[in-house]
Protein backbone atom coordinates (compact mmCIF):
# COMPACT_ATOMS: atom_id res chain seq x y z
CA UNK A 1 0.00 0.00 0.00
CA UNK A 2 2.72 2.38 0.94
CA UNK A 3 5.03 1.74 -2.26
CA UNK A 4 1.84 1.91 -4.26
CA UNK A 5 0.40 5.38 -2.97
CA UNK A 6 4.29 6.62 -3.74
CA UNK A 7 4.49 5.22 -7.08
CA UNK A 8 1.11 7.14 -7.75
CA UNK A 9 2.09 10.65 -5.94
CA UNK A 10 5.16 10.60 -8.57
CA UNK A 11 3.39 9.71 -10.85
CA UNK A 12 0.94 12.82 -10.67
CA UNK A 13 3.85 15.65 -10.16
CA UNK A 14 5.92 14.29 -13.15
CA UNK A 15 1.80 14.65 -15.19
CA UNK A 16 2.08 18.52 -13.76
CA UNK A 17 2.87 21.68 -16.28
CA UNK A 18 5.27 24.01 -14.75
CA UNK A 19 4.27 27.39 -14.53
CA UNK A 20 6.25 30.26 -16.10
CA UNK A 21 7.42 33.66 -15.04
CA UNK A 22 5.78 36.31 -16.16
CA UNK A 23 7.71 39.09 -17.73
CA UNK A 24 6.10 42.87 -17.48
CA UNK A 25 6.34 45.21 -20.58
CA UNK A 26 6.13 48.85 -20.07
CA UNK A 27 5.36 50.36 -23.46
CA UNK A 28 6.53 54.40 -22.85
CA UNK A 29 4.35 56.93 -25.47
CA UNK A 30 7.00 58.72 -28.05
CA UNK A 31 7.67 62.28 -27.79
CA UNK A 32 5.90 64.38 -29.60
CA UNK A 33 8.60 66.16 -31.78
CA UNK A 34 6.77 68.06 -34.06
CA UNK A 35 3.31 69.75 -34.80
CA UNK A 36 1.35 71.42 -31.57
CA UNK A 37 0.52 69.35 -28.48
CA UNK A 38 -2.98 70.92 -28.48
CA UNK A 39 -4.37 74.26 -29.03
CA UNK A 40 -2.83 75.85 -26.49
CA UNK A 41 0.72 74.84 -26.50
CA UNK A 42 3.65 73.88 -28.83
CA UNK A 43 7.19 72.53 -28.92
CA UNK A 44 10.03 74.87 -29.16
CA UNK A 45 11.94 74.74 -32.21
CA UNK A 46 15.42 74.48 -30.45
CA UNK A 47 14.65 72.78 -27.02
CA UNK A 48 11.73 71.08 -27.71
CA UNK A 49 9.91 71.73 -24.85
CA UNK A 50 6.19 72.70 -24.17
CA UNK A 51 5.44 76.47 -24.63
CA UNK A 52 2.65 78.47 -25.17
CA UNK A 53 1.89 78.32 -29.05
CA UNK A 54 1.35 82.19 -29.54
CA UNK A 55 4.79 82.44 -28.00
CA UNK A 56 7.28 83.94 -30.49
CA UNK A 57 10.36 83.35 -27.96
CA UNK A 58 10.70 80.52 -25.89
CA UNK A 59 11.18 81.18 -22.32
CA UNK A 60 13.23 77.86 -21.36
CA UNK A 61 16.38 78.76 -24.29
CA UNK A 62 15.13 82.00 -25.33
CA UNK A 63 15.52 80.67 -28.78
CA UNK A 64 13.26 82.62 -31.66
CA UNK A 65 10.18 80.51 -32.91
CA UNK A 66 9.89 82.58 -36.73
CA UNK A 67 12.03 81.87 -39.41
CA UNK A 68 13.16 85.63 -40.29
CA UNK A 69 14.79 85.81 -36.75
CA UNK A 70 17.06 82.70 -37.72
CA UNK A 71 17.78 84.52 -40.70
CA UNK A 72 18.85 87.65 -39.14
CA UNK A 73 21.44 84.85 -37.39
CA UNK A 74 22.75 83.51 -40.30
CA UNK A 75 22.95 86.10 -43.05
CA UNK A 76 25.32 88.32 -40.87
CA UNK A 77 27.54 85.73 -40.51
CA UNK A 78 27.84 85.30 -44.11
CA UNK A 79 28.40 88.75 -44.82
CA UNK A 80 30.66 90.05 -42.45
CA UNK A 81 33.64 87.71 -43.33
CA UNK A 82 33.34 89.48 -46.77
CA UNK A 83 32.97 92.79 -45.39
CA UNK A 84 36.59 92.62 -43.43
CA UNK A 85 38.19 90.57 -46.48
CA UNK A 86 37.37 93.50 -49.04
CA UNK A 87 39.61 95.98 -47.46
CA UNK A 88 42.32 93.66 -46.59
CA UNK A 89 42.29 91.89 -50.50
CA UNK A 90 42.07 95.77 -52.03
CA UNK A 91 44.82 97.81 -49.70
CA UNK A 92 48.42 98.39 -50.66
CA UNK A 93 50.33 96.47 -48.45
CA UNK A 94 53.30 98.24 -46.33
CA UNK A 95 55.98 96.11 -47.87
CA UNK A 96 54.26 97.16 -51.50
CA UNK A 97 54.30 100.81 -51.08
CA UNK A 98 57.46 100.88 -49.86
CA UNK A 99 59.25 99.30 -52.58
CA UNK A 100 57.83 101.77 -54.69
CA UNK A 101 59.80 104.25 -53.38
CA UNK A 102 63.27 104.80 -54.26
CA UNK A 103 65.35 107.52 -51.94
CA UNK A 104 68.35 107.25 -54.75
CA UNK A 105 66.05 108.34 -57.40
CA UNK A 106 64.61 112.22 -57.73
CA UNK A 107 60.74 111.00 -56.84
CA UNK A 108 60.70 113.85 -54.00
CA UNK A 109 62.99 116.55 -53.80
CA UNK A 110 62.85 119.34 -51.16
CA UNK A 111 64.41 122.77 -52.95
CA UNK A 112 64.96 125.16 -49.96
CA UNK A 113 65.19 124.41 -46.31
CA UNK A 114 65.41 126.58 -43.42
CA UNK A 115 65.14 126.31 -39.43
CA UNK A 116 63.72 128.44 -36.63
CA UNK A 117 63.95 128.04 -33.05
CA UNK A 118 60.41 128.14 -31.32
CA UNK A 119 59.67 131.10 -29.28
CA UNK A 120 58.95 130.72 -25.63
CA UNK A 121 58.32 134.11 -23.73
CA UNK A 122 58.75 131.86 -20.25
CA UNK A 123 62.34 130.65 -21.61
CA UNK A 124 64.35 132.69 -23.62
CA UNK A 125 67.04 130.30 -23.67
CA UNK A 126 64.68 127.99 -25.85
CA UNK A 127 65.42 125.29 -24.09
CA UNK A 128 63.64 123.44 -21.51
CA UNK A 129 64.72 123.49 -18.46
CA UNK A 130 64.84 119.76 -17.35
CA UNK A 131 66.21 117.60 -20.87
CA UNK A 132 67.96 121.22 -22.24
CA UNK A 133 66.30 120.68 -25.95
CA UNK A 134 65.27 122.88 -27.94
CA UNK A 135 62.23 123.13 -30.40
CA UNK A 136 63.09 123.93 -33.70
CA UNK A 137 60.43 124.38 -36.64
CA UNK A 138 61.93 123.33 -40.46
CA UNK A 139 60.08 125.08 -43.20
CA UNK A 140 60.61 123.93 -47.10
CA UNK A 141 59.22 122.88 -50.35
CA UNK A 142 59.05 119.25 -51.55
CA UNK A 143 58.69 118.63 -55.19
CA UNK A 144 57.18 115.48 -56.88
CA UNK A 145 58.59 114.49 -59.91
CA UNK A 146 56.88 110.68 -60.21
CA UNK A 147 53.42 110.70 -61.52
CA UNK A 148 53.07 108.32 -58.09
CA UNK A 149 50.88 110.55 -55.16
CA UNK A 150 52.91 110.24 -52.27
CA UNK A 151 51.50 110.23 -48.50
CA UNK A 152 53.70 110.14 -44.91
CA UNK A 153 57.13 110.91 -46.48
CA UNK A 154 59.82 110.87 -43.94
CA UNK A 155 62.51 113.15 -43.72
CA UNK A 156 65.99 112.73 -42.62
CA UNK A 157 67.38 116.27 -41.09
CA UNK A 158 71.24 117.39 -40.62
CA UNK A 159 72.06 120.18 -38.27
CA UNK A 160 75.35 122.08 -39.81
CA UNK A 161 77.42 124.74 -38.45
CA UNK A 162 79.31 126.72 -41.12
CA UNK A 163 81.93 125.39 -41.68
CA UNK A 164 79.36 122.29 -42.82
CA UNK A 165 79.92 119.48 -40.73
CA UNK A 166 77.44 117.94 -39.35
CA UNK A 167 76.48 118.73 -35.76
CA UNK A 168 73.50 116.93 -34.83
CA UNK A 169 70.52 115.11 -37.10
CA UNK A 170 66.96 113.81 -36.31
CA UNK A 171 63.87 112.35 -38.39
CA UNK A 172 60.30 114.23 -39.10
CA UNK A 173 57.21 113.10 -40.98
CA UNK A 174 55.34 114.97 -43.17
CA UNK A 175 50.99 114.08 -42.69
CA UNK A 176 50.34 115.57 -46.12
CA UNK A 177 50.20 113.91 -49.13
CA UNK A 178 52.19 115.35 -52.00
CA UNK A 179 50.67 114.91 -55.18
CA UNK A 180 51.96 113.74 -58.69
CA UNK A 181 54.01 116.72 -60.21
CA UNK A 182 53.66 119.44 -58.18
CA UNK A 183 55.24 120.75 -55.16
CA UNK A 184 54.10 121.13 -51.17
CA UNK A 185 55.17 123.44 -48.87
CA UNK A 186 55.86 122.05 -45.23
CA UNK A 187 56.57 122.85 -41.54
CA UNK A 188 58.22 119.75 -39.41
CA UNK A 189 58.61 119.75 -35.94
CA UNK A 190 62.12 118.81 -34.37
CA UNK A 191 64.20 119.04 -31.64
CA UNK A 192 67.95 119.68 -31.12
CA UNK A 193 70.38 120.38 -28.04
CA UNK A 194 72.73 122.55 -30.23
CA UNK A 195 72.84 126.14 -29.65
CA UNK A 196 71.26 128.38 -32.35
CA UNK A 197 74.26 130.27 -32.86
CA UNK A 198 75.31 127.00 -33.11
CA UNK A 199 73.48 125.65 -36.30
CA UNK A 200 73.82 127.90 -39.61
CA UNK A 201 71.78 125.49 -41.91
CA UNK A 202 69.78 122.40 -42.31
CA UNK A 203 70.06 119.75 -45.03
CA UNK A 204 66.70 117.80 -45.72
CA UNK A 205 66.24 114.35 -47.92
CA UNK A 206 63.25 112.22 -48.62
CA UNK A 207 63.92 108.86 -46.98
CA UNK A 208 60.89 106.94 -47.30
CA UNK A 209 57.00 107.57 -48.18
CA UNK A 210 54.39 105.48 -48.68
CA UNK A 211 51.51 105.18 -51.35
CA UNK A 212 48.08 106.96 -50.29
CA UNK A 213 44.90 104.34 -49.55
CA UNK A 214 43.27 104.14 -52.77
CA UNK A 215 45.54 105.42 -54.99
Amino acid sequence: MFCASANDSSGDLAGAETPVPRTTIRIHPLPNWGGDMNETQKNCRCCREPIDARATKCPHCYGFQTRWHLSLIVLPSLVIPFIILIPILTRPTFSQARAKFNPAEPQLTVLEARHEYETRPDNPSQFTRITRIAPVWIYGTVQNASSQAWSRVEFFVEFKDAAGNRIDLCNATLSQTVEPHSSLEFRLSTQTNKDAETIASVDVKATSAKVPYGR
